[in-house]
């Protein structure tokens, strides 16, 4: 199994650059981008870091992390690192009244040996956005007839110079509105 490989960006605080209503004041964004190992780094993963660079270098996110995932963990198997993830963006998806399915997605499998296992497939791009340390969001994610991707939720904040967020039920506006 792969490895997950952590990557820090640029650790420097701004200083307070985050919008109250985001953020508390003098409050901190950073992001986690999770990326599927056997994914190449080309096409839309190299747009999203050009993305993620270009808010860190406007001061609109305080910086982020690179994170290789596995496509798919057998839980109750290692790698708790990534169910862990998984478990705190669908406990904040709940919160919220999103979800983080079908793109993280759970399937029992049945070997032809006999048995079973169940296993958890990981989506190729994930965003997750942390306000002062809390999860505030996760991309993708979706209400049940709109979904967000990672990839549409950086191009809003590249369009409106600005990360938002979505805490809880009926605060701040909807992902991508």
């Amino acid at each position: 199994m792969t490895e997950v490989s952590n990557t820090r960006a640029d650790e420097l605080r701004t200083g307070g650059s985050v919008e109250p209503d985001r953020a508390e004041e003098g409050g901190s964004i950073t992001l986690e981008f999770m990326i599927r190992s056997s994914s190449p780094v080309a096409g839309t993963p190299t747009e999203a870091l050009d993305a993620l660079s270009h808010l860190r270098a406007r001061d609109r996110i305080d910086g982020f992390e690179v994170i290789r995932w596995p496509e798919k963990v057998v839980l109750g198997e290692g790698r708790t690192d990534v169910v862990e993830r998984f478990e705190s963006f669908e406990r904040w998806a709940e919160e919220c009244g999103l979800s983080v399915r079908p793109a993280f997605e759970r399937r029992t499998v049945r070997p032809l040996l006999g048995g079973h296992r169940t296993e958890l497939r990981t989506p190729v791009m994930c965003l997750a956005v942390y306000a002062d340390d809390e999860l505030g969001g996760v991309y993708p994610c979706s209400d049940g007839e709109r979904t967000w991707s990672a990839h549409g939720f950086l191009e809003r904040c590249r369009e409106h110079g600005e990360v938002p967020l979505v805490r809880t039920r009926g605060e701040s506006p909807a992902p991508g509105e």
